[in-house]
């Protein structure tokens, strides 16, 4: 409570201070000032001449709203506003004077007044207070400043009914002008500057506002609404006064109105206080929003049916207690993440053209209504349809308001989306004398972009003669896929080549059609590749009978030179599948540089299922990872089952299976996303979850019409949540213990906090990435980084896009954990969504609990069994590094209760964190010892 006051931070308290005290006294100025107004104008005017009032205000609220446009900075708005307040108090003042001559054109001056002073200066008050607070300010602040409001008019309406009992109500006039000269003291002390990061430069090119409207759907319908509910309001507040100038004497109107306007603002300030937060946060801005649209619509219907004052009032009393409390605050809600310069700009827009523009357009269809002898039943008719559009135009707010917070987030963030064009007669030209140039470089270029465009058969053979032996095989690579004449016409003579890859390349090429007598001769040959490739195709042949061809192959591989094994790894390709398998497998294991890698190719090229759990083991390595994979792929969905089983198999190394879920993501089919997904739900090691999730997202990315269990996944994400907040908790046990003096604070202390708080973000990582599973559409990779980040403004952009892309219980959970504060105040912020074991007996041991629990222990000792607790379940855990740690941490505290787990959790584990648990079980180990000779 020291820290906050009414939910409003320390950094936030000045501008809401200021913004209350001054939205107070305008409202109570303009209570005051309303009741003399209609008091005056309805007890010797018609009230048919209200739609000409309307129409003044909305014709002078243009020249207003272009005259603020022009004030672009905080010091400006300040003094714009406290000169509106005393140049207000100065004309109001002069009223009381005029009004005594009873001429209908002052009392219609007056009545113009009235209403346009008091949406000039609420305008420019919400505008000031948008300029100085940022999104996260706004949503923390906007409630309590609009109870400024609400209570200024409960207090001018109230006092103008206490004062009317001995004033006349023009003698009212002067008690508003007083008002607004004391008001006029608070806008000084609004802050300088924003507190945050400057505001954004527009990206849009409009310079109109046709322009503009066009390019931004959302301002579009924001204006739209604002003239729709400008329209409805301003045809309840005529039917409302009419009826009432009616069925009451004149001298009744003034108590009448005070009475009334009493009373709405005491509701509306109730609502303010007590429902507007609730509704807030169970509907949203948006729905909260549809509460006022859908009351004025059933008030209306009510006042068609009966036509009566109290149907009349009843409207426009939910219209006075909602419009400037509930409705307004979310309302200016909805502005906040525009930029500055769009906000300033376009909100005058709206309020001229919206609400003024809508209230004018009001006026003249109520002029000719009633011209036409239309009666205020009549009217009601067509505030139901009102009331409809407004409604329907709300509902088309929310897409539109959630995607500008995608847009706010990906601000920066650029995409880039590349498409292969068709080439042109003037591209293959080039592409083709590229291929006669001096850099090889550049031939090779030319020769992958024909292949890429489907283009070889435009490769001439002569590139076979070329000096670069780089390019003669890229050659032959392409050429190996269709067959050409004209090549094999080439390829018996680069036989003879000096360089040894050549000639190994040219024999491949034309081995089938080659003499035999030249492959034997060939496998006399002084290279080590020319030769094992002939014997390879000797063996496939037939030449050679299998056992012979076994030994030569065996041969090679235990007792060559490593060019030899590299051959045959490249060679064995073309050896006959099934006998000759295990040559490759072989291969694989060997350690030399390039030698899996070589032999994954050659598994690729030639598919063959018996070489799945060789290639899984492959993925291990990084030079032959990729190989690995593409050979996987060539084996088709038959190869899915070995990996589901790989994946499956707790045994494998992490290192192997780590590497599984981006190599089943790759087939990119159903039963790929089904291997995932099921493996997901039960996977114990983070590391490979991680990857799960990492391969099963991009499989979603890339084709969002895979299904998956959205119920499952979203349990996952709930326990993988509840991890999160479990760790936190752990985290905060280890901190408070350090700094309560119950454990010392060490170097390890310090490396497990660290390490809890690495665990604690990669949890909160997986839920984000759980989630874009279920929904790929939404990119929650930007969402969870704009939680994270640093600039307050895209923080609470992520914040309030959180509000509608995911549901409760997970959205506390996650707008809890990645909240602002200490880990101890975001632990507690996560009681609503979890609490571990032990959160009681913390609370009460940290004094955050005091429900006369009488412990058996002091709180010291308290904390000091739940640090031990911690450490326990920290040993237990699935993660090596945690174990590892809290191992340590247990060792270096002597925690002999825990000697007998440290043990059990060092013993079978192993892995690259072992030692760090041995050692600590050696120092567990010397510290008995101690004890005991002490003892």
């Amino acid at each position: 409570m020291s820290s906050r006051l009414l939910g409003i931070r320390p950094q936030d308290r000045r501008d809401a201070v200021a913004a209350f005290l001054t939205l107070f006294g305008v409202m109570t100025a303009h209570a005051v000032l309303e009741t003399a107004r209609d008091a005056l104008f309805l007890s010797r005017l018609p009230a048919q001449d209200l739609p000409l009032a309307y129409i003044a205000i909305a014709v002078l609220s243009f020249g207003v709203v272009a005259l603020g446009q022009k004030l672009s900075d905080v010091s400006a708005r300040r003094s714009a506003l406290s000169s509106t307040l005393l140049v207000g108090a100065a004309v109001t003042a002069s009223f009381h004077f005029l009004v005594r001559q009873e001429s209908p054109a002052v009392l219609l001056a007056l009545y113009v007044w009235a209403g346009l002073l008091a949406s000039v200066a609420v305008l420019d008050l919400w505008l000031l207070a948008g300029h100085v607070l940022d999104f996260g300010q706004a949503k923390r602040v906007f409630s309590f400043i609009g109870a400024g409001g609400l209570s200024g008019a409960v207090a001018g309406a109230a006092l103008a009914g206490a004062l009317l009992e001995r004033l006349e109500p023009r003698d009212l006039l002067l008690v508003s002008a007083g008002i607004l000269c004391v008001t006029a003291v608070a806008p000084p002390f609004f802050s300088e500057v924003r507190s945050g990061p400057p505001p954004r430069r527009e990206k849009s090119s409009a310079s109109t506002w046709i322009g503009l409207l066009q390019a931004e759907p959302y301002l579009a319908r924001l204006l739209w609404v604002s003239l729709v509910s400008s329209m409805l309001v301003t045809g309840v507040d005529y039917v409302f006064k009419a009826t009432a100038s009616v069925d009451l004497a004149p001298e009744q109107l003034g108590p009448f109105f005070a009475r009334f306007y009493a009373t709405i603002g005491v509701v509306a300030l109730l609502v303010q206080l007590f429902v507007a937060p609730w509704l807030l946060r169970v509907l949203g801005v948006n729905g909260s929003l549809l509460v006022l649209p859908a009351l004025l619509f059933a008030g209306s219907a009510g006042f068609v049916v009966s036509g009566g004052l109290g149907a009349a009032l009843l409207a426009r009393g939910a219209d006075g207690a909602l419009r400037h409390s509930l409705h307004r605050t979310s309302t200016e809600i909805l502005y906040v993440p525009l930029s500055l310069a769009i906000r300033e700009r376009f909100k005058s827009f709206v309020e001229a053209l919206g609400q003024r523009g809508g209230q004018g357009l009001a006026s003249l269809v109520i002029l000719g209504a009633v011209r036409a002898g239309a009666r205020p039943v009549e009217l009601g008719v067509g505030l139901m349809a009102l009331g409809l559009a407004w409604v329907g135009g709300m509902i088309g707010v929310k897409p539109l308001y959630v995607d500008l917070f995608r847009r706010n987030l990906r601000e920066g963030v650029l995409e880039t989306h590349l498409e292969v064009q068709e080439l042109d007669l003037h591209s293959l030209e080039a592409l083709i004398a590229a291929l006669s140039s001096h850099n090889d470089a550049e031939v090779r270029a030319s020769l992958d972009l024909l292949a890429a465009y489907g283009r070889t058969n435009l490769v001439p053979a002569l590139i076979l003669y070329h000096p670069s032996s780089a390019v003669v095989l890229r050659a032959f690579e392409l050429f190996s896929r269709e067959g050409r004449p004209d090549v094999e016409r080439l390829v018996p003579r680069l036989m003879d080549h000096d360089d040894e890859v050549v000639r190994a390349s040219a024999l491949r090429y034309f081995a089938e059609r080659a003499d035999p007598r030249l492959v034997e001769t060939m496998a006399n040959d002084p290279s080590p590749l020319v030769r094992t490739t002939a014997v390879v195709e000797l063996i496939r042949r037939g030449t050679v009978d299998e056992w012979k061809g076994g030994d030569i192959l065996r041969g090679i591989i235990d007792g060559g030179s490593p060019e030899e094994r590299r051959a045959l790894a490249f060679a064995a390709r073309e050896l006959p599948r099934g006998r000759y398998s295990w040559a490759l497998v072989r291969l694989a294991f060997v350690n030399e540089p390039g030698l899996a890698a070589e032999a994954a190719r050659s598994m690729a090229a030639a598919p063959d299922v018996d070489f799945v759990p060789t290639l899984v083991r492959l993925l291990a390595g990084r030079e032959s990872r990729e190989d690995a994979r593409e050979a996987i792929l060539a084996l088709g969905d038959g190869a899915l089952g070995a990996l589901d089983a790989a994946l499956s198999d707790a045994g494998l190394p992490r290192l192997v299976r780590g590497h599984l879920p981006r190599t089943i993501a790759r087939f990119g089919s159903q039963e790929a996303a089904k291997i995932l997904e099921q493996r997901l739900l039960v996977e114990p090691d983070e590391v490979v979850e991680l990857k799960i999730l990492r391969a099963l997202g991009r499989m979603r990315a890339v084709n969002p019409t895979l299904s998956v269990d959205g119920r499952s996944l979203l349990e996952r994400a709930r326990t993988t949540l509840e991890r999160a907040v479990t760790l936190l908790y752990y985290r905060v046990v280890v901190d408070r213990s350090a700094r309560d003096g119950v454990a010392p604070k060490t170097p390890v202390a310090d490396m497990l906090s660290v390490l809890l708080a690495d665990k604690e973000s990669t949890a909160l990582e997986r839920v984000f990435r759980v989630l874009t599973i279920i929904d790929p559409s939404e990119d929650f990779a930007i969402l969870f980084a704009g939680l994270k980040s640093e600039d307050a403004r895209r923080r609470e952009s992520g914040r309030e896009l959180l509000m509608h892309v995911v549901s409760e219980p997970l959205r506390s959970g996650i707008l809890a954990m990645l909240g602002e504060g200490s880990p101890e105040a975001r632990f507690r912020e996560t009681a609503r969504f979890h609490s571990p074991p032990g959160r009681a007996r913390f609370e009460r041991a940290t004094g955050q609990r005091g429900d006369g629990y009488a412990a058996r222990v002091t709180p010291g000792e308290e904390l000091s069994e739940l640090h031990v607790e911690a450490l326990r379940a920290m040993l237990l855990d699935t993660s090596d590094a945690l174990r590892a740690v809290s191992s340590y941490r247990i060792a270096e505290l002597g925690l002999g209760e825990l000697a007998t787990e440290l043990r059990s959790a060092a013993a079978p584990r192993g892995g690259a964190l072992s030692e760090l648990t041995d050692r600590a079980v050696d120092l567990m180990d010397r510290k008995q010892e101690e004890v005991s000779r002490a003892g």
